[in-house]
């Protein structure tokens, strides 16, 4: 009877684990997203016309008024006087502070408000600057600017945000189901977190573990 050969174990070397690029792309958003607050939109308080009206016009502290169409309504920026940013009672303010505006302006506005038409808001102002004696000297410019429409009012921009909002959860569970088979999670669970979550959930399932190689070999006789 001869002898049996000894047995050879094949040794099998685990592969070097890669760096997970993920974070790397996470802080580059997070830097991305700080940059951009100071460049984000308007930073002006809302205000009632009731206050705009008895307080700020009434104590003379309003420098002029800027209006602009956005869809049906008219938005009317209040820009007040340098030598009033100061005043207690307009700390409310977020701009109080002389900062640039977005559109080129040396000092952004400081509130808004909402009106129906020019001509009622020019004629409310009127009104009410003459029953606080007002000469014509002293009445505040109100003007309008065209070309400053939001772009949230804009119908083709408003259907591009729709078909996003449907194509983002539909590409984010596409790529969790394809990238959730490869990671503990399953292949379900990551498709419901890209759906559910979007590029959060995406970001939760790439920081998943990923499943074990599987082995070839192992021994050999």
């Amino acid at each position: 009877m001869g002898l049996l050969e000894p047995l050879h174990i094949k040794k099998i070397t685990p592969k070097p684990s890669r760096p997970n690029t993920l974070w790397f792309y996470v802080i580059i958003v997070a830097v991305l997203l700080e940059v951009a607050t100071p460049l984000r939109g308007n930073s002006q308080a809302p205000v009632t016309f009731q206050r705009f009206s008895e307080q700020m016009l009434k104590d003379r502290d309003i420098d002029h008024v800027t209006t602009y169409k956005s869809g049906d309504l008219l938005v009317a920026e209040v820009y007040l006087k340098k030598e009033s940013l100061n005043k207690s009672e307009y700390a409310d303010t977020k701009n109080n502070k002389g900062e640039i505006s977005l559109n080129g302006d040396e000092i952004a506005p400081q509130y808004f408000f909402t009106a129906a038409t020019y001509d009622d808001l020019v004629k409310v102002i009127n009104d009410a600057e003459t029953r606080f004696g007002y000469s014509e000297a002293d009445r505040i410019s109100i003007s309008i600017e065209a070309g400053h429409e939001s772009l949230l009012s804009n119908w083709f921009v408003q259907c591009i945000i729709m078909l996003l909002l449907l194509i983002i959860p539909i590409l984010c569970g596409f790529l969790g189901h394809s990238e959730g088979k490869k990671r503990t999670i399953g292949s379900t669970v990551g498709m419901l977190l890209g759906i559910l979550l979007g590029p959060f959930g995406l970001i939760i399932v790439y920081l998943t573990e990923k499943k074990p190689p599987q082995k070839n070999g192992g021994i050999r006789v």
